[in-house]
């Protein structure tokens, strides 16, 4: 009975920690309010290949489209706002919870496991911005990583040998979300199999090179649909040009091209100061048990092989390792990373934290009393982090009314991310860099930066001059 009340509250916690007050934050800048537009812009094409801004072939972001699917259907279903574009990434971390709370029970109790995803809901990296609660891809990504994680697992430690077609068909998924980061946790999984010596076994099962061959497949089927259905974003470019950049930017260029915004190449810190931002006071925890971990090592080598190697009963602390180490270093090395990049191996950095507390747990009531009282601070944090609301744009706010009587929006010159993605928001018809003279009854001009065009048609009258956009009519 016990179990079953501390189930449900765990993820009646998680649920309303993914969903509460989900679109009162104001479209964040960059990234998610460009997914708001490709949005939009696939409701308005019916192109379910190509993502399109400003009514032009996207030329910022390359992903596969699955995330933008999601939030056209959700716009399509719903209607359009905040809270429906990040719909799909809180719904997705909700069952990525799940399949945690899973994953955890296929070697460790409900209980361990319930109080892990609890731990979990309190961290920014897993319920927090450009995860669950923006309309960016990360939150999908864990989702879809974690299932293939799950079914692997089936695979590896069970014996599970078909469970490998629905890891690969995963994985897949992953790449149609995020591109090659879907492959992120297949070096932690690969070391994982070595260590526990299934790694010959696995090369020689037949399933699992269909597995491979499933992962496989997923790009190399966008890449002909791009070849054949996609449109070109730059005169004479290849229709593939697209595809071709996803792999160019996501990993040479990513390894090895700083943009100077949050690391440089090599840079050690980030080992740290990634899981300081994702993982919120718990990150000191982690890296005292990785401390306690290292001097074991250091002092008995054999007894720390057999403990964490040899021990059935070790096999999740001893995956957790593995699968978080090789993405942290690799993040580490690359020259643009980024601190939201590890939300996939955060949930194992979770493991190892409780698994750490749990140790010491019967040892002293202290450690139980000190734990609740972070977890209840934490949890609170989360509702006081919710709850505080930045204020939408001024311009969108103090003209909504005139956007929305309206009949055609042209925008003229350059305009901020979330400003152009409220401006989608007004389902009004779009039309970019033009200004047509006479102006249409019904029709307003929004100026942008380094634009004078709306000045020289007569006719047209300013109603608003915020000092970074005019509003004409």
């Amino acid at each position: 009975m016990k179990n079953k009340l501390l189930l449900l509250f765990t993820f009646g916690i998680i649920t309303f920690l993914c969903l509460y007050k989900l679109g009162q934050q104001p479209l964040s800048q960059w990234d998610e309010a460009r997914r708001a537009i490709n949005a939009m812009e696939m409701i308005r094409t019916g192109d379910l290949v190509n993502l399109y801004y400003r009514g032009l072939p996207e030329v910022s972001n390359f992903k596969p489209p699955f995330v933008v699917w999601c939030e056209a259907l959700s716009f399509r279903l719903f209607g359009v706002g905040e809270c429906l574009l990040r719909l799909p990434s809180a719904l997705a971390m909700i069952v990525a919870f799940f399949v945690l709370f899973k994953i955890i029970t296929l070697y460790r109790s409900p209980r361990f496991a319930a109080w892990t995803c609890l731990m979990l809901a309190s961290v920014k990296g897993l319920i927090g911005w450009h995860v669950s609660r923006t309309g960016d891809t990360d939150s999908m990504l864990v989702l879809f990583l974690l299932l293939s994680v799950f079914f692997s697992l089936r695979v590896i430690d069970f014996g599970r040998r078909k469970s490998a077609y629905w890891a690969g068909l995963f994985i897949g998924l992953a790449f149609l979300t995020k591109g090659p980061a879907a492959w992120v946790l297949l070096p932690g999984l690969a070391l994982y199999a070595l260590l526990t010596k299934k790694i010959q076994l696995l090369i020689k099962q037949k399933e699992t090179w269909m597995a491979i061959g499933l992962v496989v497949a997923f790009p190399v089927i966008w890449f002909l649909l791009k070849a054949s259905l996609g449109a070109e974003p730059y005169p004479g470019h290849s229709k593939s040009f697209s595809f071709k950049r996803l792999f160019s930017k996501d990993i040479w260029e990513r390894f090895s091209q700083t943009t100077g915004q949050e690391k440089m190449l090599f840079d050690p810190q980030f080992f740290f100061y990634s899981l300081d931002k994702m993982f919120n006071v718990w990150n000191y925890l982690f890296f005292i048990a990785l401390a306690f971990g290292l001097v074991f090592l250091f002092s008995s080598r054999s007894r720390f092989i057999s403990f964490l190697i040899k021990d059935e009963r070790q096999k999740l602390l001893m995956l957790s390792l593995c699968l978080y180490f090789p993405l942290a270093l690799f993040l580490a090395l690359a020259a643009d990373s980024h601190s939201w990049y590890m939300a996939p191996v955060i949930p194992f950095a979770g493991i190892v934290t409780f698994w750490f507390i749990r140790h010491f747990w019967h040892r002293s009531k202290f450690v139980k009393y000190a734990f609740g009282g972070i977890l209840a601070f934490t949890l609170g944090r989360q509702v006081a982090l919710f709850s505080d609301t930045n204020p939408k744009p001024s311009f969108i706010v103090e003209n909504a009314s005139t956007f929305q009587n309206a009949r055609t929006i042209y925008v003229d010159g350059e305009i901020e991310l979330d400003v152009l993605a409220y401006l989608y928001f007004f389902e009004k018809d779009m039309q970019f860099d033009m200004v047509p003279c006479p102006l249409e009854q019904g029709s307003v001009i929004v100026q942008g930066k380094f634009s004078e065009a709306a000045r020289l048609c007569n006719g047209i009258k300013l109603i608003a001059d915020d000092g970074k956009y005019r509003l004409y009519k």
